[in-house]
């Protein structure tokens, strides 16, 4: 039978704040969790913008570690504010042992949709092409590639990827996934054969480590690794998406572990969040530019899928 590893949120409009109101459902039964606490509430141009602790977990990991130095949302980078667009989007400076890093909070989870290149087996697109490609404001690599000759195309995806509810490479050998169903909620999950077909899930790929799962981070011994540049998707329980890019290889940042970014993703309140491929594919764009430094010495690098943000109109 099927491991379920995914969890549902139910979801109700609270219109008096303007808000959601998100519980968190596993199977059928439903686990009450402790009411969000605003830790950043600041006023931009008249517009509140707040960040949430998705549960009493994540307070706690942060009085034990205090690992990673965040920056408030509305905080200054640089002497300015951190970037908004106005439209449900927060651009986010992180910092820790070792390396610097971005934290791209989305709103509204219907926004997101994974990009795939016209064909696979060819060159893959980088995260900018990815965002000409569907009209996007954002993107952050997703899948991992097949590479046996050291080209770097980018073009031959490892593991399963779901597009718009066609599934494709489901028969590589991996049989996990991170990815989004109809409702805009993240699930984590594994599959057997044809499986995939008979879920909701719109899109998804494949790469891992799992970081956090339905509000329980993973163990950490299952997450040790040397240090590289990272990229990981998670999900808050208000909904919330957050895309995370940490730079390596570089004299200011030499890299991340897969601990440190399950420790950022509970310090911004994730109840679920996996990682997707690292090291010189690492790269986000947003609003017409690279906004971290990817280390491949060519620059940003193709990849066979990417996570993106559609303008708010069409998501």
């Amino acid at each position: 039978g099927r491991r379920t590893e995914s969890c549902r949120i139910a979801r109700t409009a609270d219109e008096t704040r303007g808000n959601y109101l998100f519980s968190l459902i596993l199977g059928r039964r439903e686990r009450n969790l402790v009411p969000l606490v605003p830790v950043v509430r600041r006023e931009r141009d008249g517009r509140d913008i707040r960040r949430d602790c998705g549960h009493a977990a994540g307070n706690a990991h942060r009085r034990r570690h205090g690992r990673c130095r965040l920056r408030g949302e509305l905080e200054a980078r640089d002497g300015r504010s951190a970037f908004a667009d106005g439209d449900g989007i927060v651009l986010q400076d992180v910092t820790g042992e070792g390396f610097t890093g971005y934290m791209l909070i989305v709103y509204d989870p219907m926004r997101i949709r994974l990009g795939i290149p016209d064909i696979f087996g060819g060159t893959g697109l980088t995260v900018e092409q990815y965002c000409e490609k569907y009209n996007a404001l954002a993107a952050v690599n997703a899948s991992g590639f097949d590479d046996p000759n050291g080209t770097a195309w980018g073009g031959v995806p490892v593991g399963v990827i779901i597009y718009e509810g066609t599934v494709y490479n489901a028969s590589a050998g991996w049989n996990e996934y991170c990815g989004f169903d109809s409702n805009g909620i993240m699930h984590i999950d594994a599959f057997e054969g044809t499986e995939l077909q008979e879920t909701d899930i719109i899109n998804a790929a494949y790469f891992g480590p799992k970081l956090i799962v339905n509000g329980n981070p993973r163990d950490p011994e299952k997450l040790v690794s040397g240090v590289n540049p990272r990229t990981a998707i998670g999900q808050r329980a208000d909904g919330a998406v957050l895309l995370l890019v940490l730079d390596g290889r570089q004299v200011q940042s030499l890299g991340a572990t897969y601990q440190d970014c399950c420790d950022v993703m509970i310090d911004f309140g994730a109840v679920n969040a996996y990682c997707m491929d690292g090291g010189s594919s690492t790269s986000m764009y947003y609003n017409g530019a690279y906004v971290n430094s990817p280390s491949g010495e060519g620059g940003a690098r193709p990849c066979p899928s990417a996570w993106i943000v559609l303008p708010e109109s069409a998501g």
